[in-house]
This record gives structure tokens, C-alpha cells and sequence, in this order.
């Protein structure tokens, strides 16, 4: 696999030159107990490294165009795939442990946060005012019903006009460089290595066919911190695109409004939504906050009344154990939704990928990743066959001193 000799390659080398000498110095020396223990070591350390090569080089080619169980990662290409393929599925794209991981990430919380911020607060006051000047002379239980009945249609709306005035763009630049800036904190970087942790130890743990044997050898061989750190700044790099790529914001606006569309109006969660939104409603106590609204607001100070509503309901969500309980489930509902559907796409790119390969080329990418675990395999052959080698041939003298006495 290797163009140059490697250690594993010298060790056998060495070996082999050994069972020459000690083969010469038996020929030399016939009957010599010495003589005839270093040739047996050397023998049995020649075979052992042989037999480890042949075993190690069967993995990846035919070693010696021995045809019968050899190059098994070619052979078996479409095994590998299928096990590359069903460990992405189920370390990566399961509900539940998409979920998992935005809780670790606090996302909800970093989203809670974005909310806060004044632009986007400008904005959302803004469309909730026009919407009470409209309903303020229609009486507080109408207004309530009213905001019941149309809540996920209100927010369509909303969403509907920052399209139309393209102010949801920035809205998501601006969400891109706070996230970037959120994920380059220390804080960022401890929990992904405390998830690649996790990850390790769970591997070792249920990974034992051969192939996915492979690629848990490809993990090891990244160093956990260094991964950590790549693996945020690969992170923040891809928040900085989306804050200056448009054509990058226009696909991820896109995908946004397709989905909280489908959640919002898709009978399948009609039942779920309207339980939710009673319970935020309940816990938000929306009804006294339009009766507040109704009575207290005026056409001068309506938008500053809105707008100190907004700032207590957002700070209710965060200390209300309860109900930033209710709406962190129901955003990470949405968002492990909508990211189980690149599941099928995410499984064709990494079949189209590795099947593009050519053999030599797959052979390189696994061996390159475990190099060294299999140098260290083959001349442990040598080294092990050595000592099993010498323990055999002081057995054997025991046994004939005895069988002499």
C-alpha cells in the first residue's frame, strides 16, 4: 500500500536476514543447542511477520495474486458503503438524537436570545402594532379569539412580509454573524469535544463488524482536541459564508419558509399545534396582556407599549421553567423534522462518493487513516512469533531432558 519501505516492511526484512545467518550458523554448527534455539526463534519470527503481512495486505489486495479471500475492501465495496452509510443514519440523522444534540448546543436559548435583539424585536413589534390598530375597536373578547384562531396564520404573515420587503435577509445575516460569533466562544468548543467523547465512547461500545471496524480506526486516528477545534472553525466559516453568500441565504430562506409553512398549515400536526398553542397561550396569559393592550394602548403609544410586551413575554419564556420547556420542544421538533429530510439526500452523497472512488483510491483513503495501527500489527507478528518461537523450543528441550531421564 505504501510506495516506500515502512517499519512493518524493515521488521520483516530484518527477519528474514536473521533466519539466513541463524540458518547458516545451524548448518555451521550442527547439534548446537544455541544454534539450534536462534534458528528456531528466527523461523518462527519470519513466519509470523509472513502470515500477519499476508493477512494485512488481503485486506486491500490480492498479496501474491492469491485469489481465494483477499482484497476484501474492494470485493466488498458495497458492504463498506451500506455500513458507512447506516452509521451516518444512526449517529447523525435520528430524531431523537437530533434533538439530543440541540439541547447540548443550547440552541434554543442562543434563538431566544436572537429574538431579543432589537432589530429583529423592530420588526416583529411592528407587525404585531398594525395588527392591534386594526383590531382595537373590535372589543377585547373578539381581539382574542381573533389572535387564537389566526396565531399560526399571523406568523405566516409576518414571515411573509419580511419576504416581501427582502428584510429577511438581513434578518439572517445578522442571525449568521451572531451565530458565528456564539460558536467561536471556549464555551462552543468544550461541548463539541464533550460530543465527540460521547460519540468515541459509544462507538467502542456497539461498533464490531469488520467494516465499521474500519472507519471507528479512521476516528481514532483524529486527535479529539484538534477535531474540536477544526470542527468550529469549520463552523463559524459556514455561518461567515452565509452572512456574505446570497445565493447561499436564498436556499436557506427558502428550505425556512417551506417548512414552518408545512408545520404551521399540515393537517398530520394540526392536533399538535393547537395543543401547543393553547399551552403558550395559558402560560403566557395572552389574554390579560390583550386586555392590557386594549385599555391601556393608544394610537400615539401603541408601538411602545408592544414593544415593552414583547421584552416581558421573552423574559416570561426564560424564567418560566414550564413553558420554555413548551417552546423549546416545539422548535427543536421542527428543526429535527426538517433535518431528517436531508437524510435520504445526505445517504445518496456519501454512496455517490465513495462509490466514485476507484479501488486503489478506496484503499488509500482506509489505509492512510490506519496505517499505523496495521504497521504495528504486522511486525507484532514478528515480535510475538519470536517469543512464542523461543517459549516452544524451551518447552521442547524440557520435554526431551524428561522423556531422556
Amino acid at each position: 500500500m505504501t510506495k516506500g519501505m515502512n517499519n512493518a516492511d524493515k521488521t520483516l526484512l530484518f527477519a528474514a536476514a536473521l533466519f539466513l545467518f541463524f540458518l547458516a550458523l545451524h548448518i555451521e554448527f550442527k547439534g548446537n543447542i544455541l544454534a539450534d534455539g536462534l534458528l528456531f526463534v528466527a523461523e518462527a519470527a519470519l513466519v509470523g511477520g509472513i502470515a500477519d503481512w499476508f493477512a494485512v495486505t488481503a485486506i486491500f489486495e490480492k498479496p501474491l495474486g492469491f485469489p481465494y479471500h483477499t482484497a476484501l475492501l474492494p470485493r466488498r465495496r458495497a458492504e463498506f458503503i451500506e455500513a458507512t452509510t447506516v452509521m451516518l443514519e444512526q449517529e447523525f440523522f435520528s430524531e431523537r438524537k437530533l434533538i439530543a444534540h440541540l439541547k447540548q448546543f443550547e440552541v434554543f436559548s442562543f434563538i431566544l436570545n436572537f429574538f431579543k435583539g432589537e432589530t429583529l424585536k423592530k420588526e416583529i413589534t411592528g407587525k404585531i402594532s398594525a395588527e392591534v390598530e386594526t383590531l382595537k375597536n373590535t372589543g377585547k373578547e373578539y381581539a382574542f379569539l381573533y389572535l387564537k384562531e389566526n396565531f399560526f396564520s399571523i406568523i405566516i404573515k409576518i414571515f411573509d412580509e419580511l419576504k416581501n420587503s427582502g428584510k429577511d435577509r438581513l434578518l439572517l445575516k445578522k442571525f449568521a454573524l451572531f451565530a458565528k460569533n456564539a460558536v467561536m466562544e471556549e464555551k462552543t468548543r468544550q461541548i463539541i469535544y464533550e460530543a465527540f467523547v460521547k460519540y468515541e465512547e459509544k462507538k467502542l461500545e456497539e461498533v464490531s463488524a469488520f467494516f465499521l471496524n474500519i472507519i471507528a480506526k479512521a476516528v481514532d486516528a483524529v486527535n479529539l482536541d484538534e477535531a474540536s477545534e477544526i470542527f468550529q472553525k469549520k463552523m463559524a466559516s459556514l455561518f461567515e459564508e452565509l452572512a456574505k453568500n446570497e445565493a447561499l441565504q436564498d436556499k436557506v430562506l427558502s428550505f425556512t419558509r417551506e417548512k414552518i409553512y408545512y408545520y404551521l398549515t399540515a393537517k398530520e400536526f394540526a392536533i399538535t399545534c393547537d395543543n401547543l398553542k393553547d399551552e403558550i397561550f395559558v402560560a403566557l396569559n395572552i389574554e390579560k396582556t390583550i386586555d392590557d393592550v386594549m385599555e391601556k394602548a393608544t394610537s400615539d403609544n401603541v408601538g411602545e407599549f408592544v414593544s415593552a410586551e414583547y421584552a416581558r413575554l421573552l423574559d416570561l419564556v426564560g424564567a418560566d421553567a414550564h413553558l420554555y420547556g413548551i417552546l423549546e420542544h416545539l422548535i427543536y421538533h421542527i428543526m429535527a423534522r426538517s433535518a431528517l429530510y436531508a437524510h435520504t439526500k445526505m445517504a445518496d452523497i456519501v454512496n455517490d462518493a465513495i462509490s466514485a472512488l476507484t479501488d486503489d483510491e478506496l484503499n488509500k483513503m482506509v489505509y492512510e487513516k490506519v496505517e499505523g495501527d496495521l504497521i504495528w500489527i504486522r511486525m507484532n507478528g514478528s515480535i510475538v512469533g519470536s517469543i512464542v518461537g523461543a517459549v516452544i523450543f524451551i518447552v521442547s528441550l524440557v520435554l526431551q531432558k524428561g522423556a531422556l531421564n
